[in-house]
Formats: C-alpha cells, sequence, structure tokens
C-alpha cells in the first residue's frame, strides 16, 4: 500500500527519516521569546530558570500569546535545551569568554614558512616573585611566538607595567641570535651566579641548544587592543621592520590562540614546579603561597631562558607535524630546520646602535624618532 501511495520512497522506514527539533512542540514564537532572553542574560549576573521562565510568561502575556504558552516543567525543558553550551545558568566569567569566542571550524590556519604569522601577547605569571625593590607579587611575561615552529622568538620577564618600549625590544630580540643580544654575556654570569650548580649556561650542551634557537624576521605579528600593543611607539617600530600588525578582534582570546595555549603550556611545565605557585586562578591558589622560599625576579628570569632553550625548543610537539611524515611529532627547534630547507631565513642587519641607542643624546634622539621611539633622558633603552 505504501508502494502504491508513494513510490520507492514509501518503502523507508517513517522513523528513521522524522526530522525532529530540540524544542519539541513549542511554539516559535515562544522560543523566540525564551532565546531573546536568554542572549539578554550574556553580560548581566547569572539568574535561575525560574526567574527567566517568569520573563517568558510575562512577555507572553504582553504580546498576547498566553495561548501558545507551554507548561511550567516545559518552559525548563526549552532553557535548559537553548541554554546548552552558552552557560547562562552558570559562571558568568565563562559566559562572557564564551559568547566572545567565534565558533570552532574545523581546519587551522596554514602557515607555510617562519615569520609568515607571529603573536605577540602579555600575561602575569602564576608564581610570587620578590622584585628588585622588595615587594613579592607576580611578574609579567611578554612573548611573541611563531606560528608555524611554535617557536618562543623573543620574551621579557618584569614587574607589572610592561612599557612600548618593551615590546620595541623584543622585536630586536627576535631578530637577534642570544649570544649577540647587548648584555647577554652580563646575563648568563650572573645567571650562573645565583642559580644551583645542576644548571649550567657554560657547558657544552647549553651553548649548542643557544646556538640552535631558531632567529626569525616577523612578517606579520597578531596583537590584542592592549594600550602597548596599538601605542604609537610600538606600531611605528613594525612599520620602520616593514611588520604588518593584525590587531585581534576584541576581547576575542581565540583570534591569537596559540599565543594564549603557549600561556597554558608555560603554567603546566614551568611555573607549577616553582615555589610560591598560586595555581592557575583564585579557586586553584593555597592557603598562603607567600611564605614558601620564594625566588628573585632574576633567579625566575635566568630558570626561564634555561627552560625555553634547552627543553621548550627540544621538546616534541603536538602540532609540529610533516605532511609526509604525519605521525611523527617534531621540536620547534626540528620543524624550524625543516622549514628553513625551503625558506630560508633572511639576514637582518641590526647593530648595537639600532639595539639600544648610542651614546650621544643628539644622534639617539634621531635614531629613537626612526625606531618609532620618543626620546628620552637615558639613550639605553636595554633591560
Amino acid at each position: 500500500m505504501a508502494y502504491r501511495k508513494h513510490g520507492i520512497s514509501g518503502l523507508i522506514d517513517a522513523l528513521s527519516v522524522r526530522q525532529t527539533s530540540r524544542t519539541g512542540r513549542v511554539p516559535d514564537e515562544i522560543v523566540a521569546i525564551a532565546e531573546e532572553l536568554i542572549t539578554s542574560q550574556t553580560m548581566k549576573s547569572t539568574r535561575t530558570k525560574s526567574y527567566l521562565a517568569d520573563l517568558i510568561q510575562q512577555e507572553a502575556l504582553y504580546r498576547e500569546l498566553k495561548s501558545l504558552l507551554p507548561s511550567r516543567p516545559t518552559l525548563y525543558r526549552l532553557l535548559g535545551q537553548l541554554s546548552e553550551n552558552r552557560h547562562t545558568f552558570g559562571s558568568a566569567m565563562t559566559r562572557r569568554t564564551t559568547a566572545n569566542s567565534k565558533p570552532i571550524r574545523h581546519r587551522t590556519k596554514v602557515v607555510s614558512y617562519p615569520g609568515e604569522s607571529m603573536e605577540i601577547d602579555s600575561t602575569p605569571l602564576d608564581v610570587m616573585t620578590i622584585l628588585p625593590n622588595g615587594d613579592v607579587a607576580r611578574a609579567e611575561l611578554t612573548t611573541v611566538i611563531d606560528v608555524a615552529t611554535r617557536s618562543f622568538c623573543a620574551w621579557i620577564i618584569k614587574p607589572r607595567g610592561t612599557k612600548a618600549v618593551d615590546a620595541v625590544e623584543l622585536l630586536a630580540r627576535a631578530m637577534t641570535p642570544m649570544r649577540l643580544q647587548p648584555g647577554f654575556e652580563e646575563r648568563m654570569v650572573m645567571a650562573q651566579s645565583i642559580l644551583a650548580d645542576s644548571i649550567s649556561f657554560s657547558n657544552d650542551e647549553t651553548l649548542d641548544a643557544l646556538a640552535a634557537k631558531p632567529v626569525i624576521r616577523p612578517h606579520s605579528l597578531t596583537v590584542d587592543r592592549g594600550r602597548v600593543f596599538v601605542s604609537d611607539t610600538f606600531m611605528r617600530a613594525c612599520s620602520r621592520l616593514g611588520i604588518q600588525v593584525i590587531k585581534a578582534s576584541p576581547y576575542t582570546p581565540t583570534d591569537k590562540p596559540h599565543v594564549e595555549r603557549t600561556f597554558a603550556t608555560i603554567n603546566s611545565l614551568f611555573t607549577q614546579y616553582l615555589p610560591g605557585y598560586v595555581g592557575k586562578n583564585p579557586a586553584y591558589k593555597g592557603k598562603d603561597p607567600t611564605k614558601e622560599p620564594l625566588l628573585t625576579l632574576d633567579q625566575v628570569r635566568a630558570l626561564f631562558d634555561h627552560w625555553v632553550v634547552c627543553i621548550y625548543q627540544n621538546r616534541p610537539h603536538d602540532g609540529l607535524r610533516l605532511p609526509l611524515m604525519p605521525r611523527k611529532l617534531l621540536s620547534p627547534n626540528q620543524m624550524y630546520a625543516a622549514l628553513a630547507e625551503v625558506y630560508p631565513q633572511e639576514a637582518v642587519n641590526i647593530i648595537r646602535d639600532d639595539y639600544e641607542g648610542p651614546s650621544t643624546a643628539t644622534s639617539a634622539s634621531n635614531t629613537l624618532t626612526e625606531m618609532g621611539l620618543r626620546p628620552r633622558s637615558e639613550p639605553n633603552l636595554s633591560r
């Protein structure tokens, strides 16, 4: 009978092709009201389902849709379905973050060579540190990450309050081998004097690691809209160096996901092993981390330098694979070596005056103006 009435399609089991809706039989008008109210709660304090159910009933009465209102339990089920993965009745912070995130696409940005796309950002380190003035606080890390190789191109750790000139210095550090950076030898001597004998900056293995660290010239740089990265100083320096600046959308950390994920890696592989670790948020913080034997800021800097150069850059990364060897994980140094074979890096001649400023005040003013920096009373920009 079904074949005679519908043809070959009549033989298909009706249950397998029946279309269902996650809102059930609730009228579309009521669903639209519920959707509007859920969206309006994104930036507000968290309320309960009963509160929104009352608002839905009031709005339905105002629009003369009382006859379409379902039962109270049905309204609760409707709110649960529409608020799935939106955290409408959960954490307000998570709800706002989720609302600012872009939909996940099942594809990744294809980057062909080192320096094609880089990301820069700052974050407080999750560890209490003794600052040079004797205060105990969290230091701030600013770093530049290369997307193609996941390499740390440059980084700086200092007390809270990174300046535009610090971000400009990172650009110079990214394009200068570590051993050629002004003041590097002095930092090595200081690091050796304040760290344990088991961590050496003078042995052959460490020197080989320093030589293998990639030196990459940025071609495009993704920044957030923090005042440091959108300042006239930083923008003029990028323009002078021929770097294209890409501004992320407001309150959208997913526009620079690689550097954000690297911060989580730093937390799990580095900072949690240090005394004074405070956890990734207040819910993970101990009673009083400041009572632990804390490290000084110089010690944290030296340890981070050693961790990046000797451990992170040589550690296999799940996001680094070659098309011909998809099952083999490569380290950032190995990925750079593979890509450098097909796209050698350009040599950038940055002299000492470009890096830290000349000795005389007059020439310093001119050089700083060219770099996009405002002249200071002391022209030396090294840290």
